[in-house]
């Protein structure tokens, strides 16, 4: 006896394999998108970062945008400095010292990030040898969502869990620009400042995109093989 195979899907197995396939589709696709406003983020963060650097003066006139560069002139005042704790960069734990910069003819001060520092090598930092400098090349951050903080105990001094803006304004009792500064440029007094580049994500989304259509494949595959009886001759 010879035996063929019937192709003869109901009605609702169609209905059902269009719907999980225009799903499908649509999920690749929205996030495709997402991949693709990002790219074009990427782009204008990358001209930013190469446009002009702007002086105090202009970034007290207008707010800067973020990762925009600068070069700052004026004096640091190191007894407001803090060291953050728990800075990993390439595997190894250590600090991060910000500092205020008080600019020429502004009361407020500029919270500026100095650098890294492992937990070794943190002895060996001075304020005093950072603050004979009245100059900073950098650019500026912004410091996005405070992280959840499960504990009270979140600063000693001057080490510090997280950098609170609000916080630190009322510990110091001094009044902040609502905008940060991260240095740039070679080691300074043994802080790096080789910061890591920004993840946007971009191909997170390229890999759920590939996903999404993958699983479109893969119901019509198998939408054609449960469909296909064995009929015998």
């Amino acid at each position: 006896m010879m035996s063929t195979r019937r192709f003869q899907p109901r009605w609702w197995a169609w209905l059902m394999l269009l719907v999980g396939v225009l799903l499908a589709l649509r999920l690749g696709w929205w996030q495709w998108s997402k991949a693709g406003h990002k790219a074009a983020q990427r782009a204008q963060l990358t001209l930013m970062q190469q446009s002009p650097a702007l002086d105090a003066a202009a970034m007290l006139k207008q707010p800067p945008q973020p990762w925009q560069p600068v070069q700052l002139q004026g004096s640091w005042q190191p007894q407001g400095a803090v060291w953050l704790d728990n800075r990993v960069q390439n595997g190894v734990a250590g600090y991060e010292l910000w500092m205020p910069l008080k600019l020429s003819g502004e009361s407020r001060w500029l919270l500026v990030n100095r650098g890294w520092v492992s937990r070794v090598g943190k002895a060996q930092v001075s304020l005093a040898e950072l603050a004979r400098t009245d100059r900073v090349h950098g650019e500026v951050v912004w410091l996005g969502p405070l992280p959840m903080e499960l504990s009270k105990d979140v600063q000693q001094g001057m080490l510090w869990q997280n950098l609170n803006p609000q916080r630190y304004q009322e510990h110091y009792r001094q009044a902040v620009l609502p905008w940060l500064v991260r240095q740039t440029g070679a080691v300074e007094a043994g802080l790096a400042h080789d910061w890591p580049e920004v993840d946007d994500g971009r191909l997170r989304n390229v890999s759920y995109a590939g996903q999404w259509l993958l699983i479109a494949v893969l119901m019509v595959v198998l939408f054609v093989v449960v469909n296909l009886k064995k009929q015998e001759a």
